[in-house]
């Protein structure tokens, strides 16, 4: 059976300067439920830039793999 890899970046920090601000500013403006759609179009945008540049590039990339 094949696997699908994930596809996320790498940078070990990135994560948490991409969470922490918004989440923060939840915390601050208090929560409203339009914050979850925001919250997965914010992560969206931060894992879709590396795809769609090695879309640009032509790169081709195996999303599959086998053991």
């Amino acid at each position: 059976m094949e696997k699908m890899k994930l596809f996320l970046p790498k940078q070990h920090g990135a994560w948490a300067m991409t969470i922490i601000p918004f989440w923060l500013g939840v915390i601050d403006g208090g929560f409203l439920w339009q914050h979850i759609p925001f919250f997965i179009g914010w992560v969206f945008l931060y894992v879709a830039p590396y795809p769609m540049h090695l879309l640009f590039k032509k790169k081709v990339v195996l999303f599959m793999s086998k053991p």
